[in-house]
């Protein structure tokens, strides 16, 4: 028989906080793309514009404004002709590599963040995690058979099992000490 790994704990406050920074990242992103077309620039390669947003919208914006270049002049004494102000772009870059969420792209060129909830996840590594694992799966079932006919102090449960289980009230579940199968 071989060896199949089985979850002893998934971290669902630290999945929804990383969903909620991926969530954010994307939202700072738009306002991002909002904030460049100010300045009648069109965002055609989304990528490129999240890799860097000033470079992309000052390169877009000399672009349209190639009547300027005759003159010589840096990219920046061009943005203060325009009296164009880019530190609120800056501020949402900032912002935006501040999140530390892995951007992707879809075949079509649009933005998505993918959460690998593995990561959040405690597996078990051997045979006998494995039995160790149904042995507590069966005492939660016996548990809640149990409720059926009788009043369970839930609480009671952690110094009952030597802390192998506990009830988590906010979640209305038991929940399996992960650190024996570290």
């Amino acid at each position: 028989m071989s060896f199949k790994k089985r979850i002893v704990f998934r971290d669902f406050r630290s999945i929804e906080e990383a969903e909620k920074k991926a969530k954010q990242k994307l939202e700072i992103l738009e306002k991002a793309i909002q904030e460049a077309q100010k300045y009648n620039i069109e965002i055609t390669y989304i990528k490129g514009f999240s890799e860097d947003f000033i470079d992309y919208t000052t390169k877009k914006i000399l672009d349209a404004n190639k009547q300027l270049s005759s003159l010589n002049l840096s990219s920046d004494k061009v943005l203060g002709l325009l009296d164009i102000d880019l530190s609120a772009l800056y501020n949402l870059q900032v912002e935006f590599e501040e999140n530390e969420t892995t951007l992707l792209f879809d075949k079509a060129g649009k933005p998505f963040t993918k959460i690998d909830k593995n990561l959040y996840t405690v597996f078990t590594k051997t045979e006998v995690e494995n039995k160790r694992m149904e042995a507590i799966e069966g005492f939660i079932k016996a548990i809640r058979d149990l409720e059926e006919f009788y009043h369970i102090y839930k609480g009671q449960i952690q110094t009952m099992t030597s802390q192998a289980l506990r009830y988590d009230l906010e979640r209305q579940d038991y929940i399996v000490n992960q650190l024996f199968f570290k």
